[in-house]
């Protein structure tokens, strides 16, 4: 057996760390379960994004994510995105994820049988 499949899925090498964003790396650090989604907080995303002057589109460039997704998170009461997305958004705003991600969540999915 090849030693990275000995790790545990919580588990990560330092070169991971600089790759994760760190939603992931929260969501690992809760345990909690896979597929995870951030809950943003729209109002807080539109604000930061005017105080700075920003267009849509010019926070979508730079944060390397489609203007509809902007519009979408900015204006949902509840948006869900994943946790690389509202990381990639807050880097782009100069902002710790904390600012407006409001929390993440699991997925679960029920079983049919």
């Amino acid at each position: 057996m090849r030693p990275d499949r000995c790790r545990s899925m919580w588990a990560i090498t330092v070169a991971e760390a600089h790759t994760v964003s760190p939603l992931t790396l929260a969501a690992r650090q809760a345990k909690l379960p896979k597929p995870w989604l951030a809950v943003v907080d729209g109002d807080m995303l539109r604000k930061l994004r005017c105080s700075l002057g920003l267009s849509q589109k010019t926070l979508a460039d730079r944060a390397k994510v489609s203007t509809r997704t902007v519009n979408k998170l900015e204006n949902l009461p509840s948006a869900r995105c994943l946790p690389h997305i509202a990381s990639r958004l807050a880097m782009a705003l100069n902002e710790d994820h904390t600012v407006i991600v409001r929390e993440l969540v699991s997925i679960v999915h029920k079983d049919d049988g």
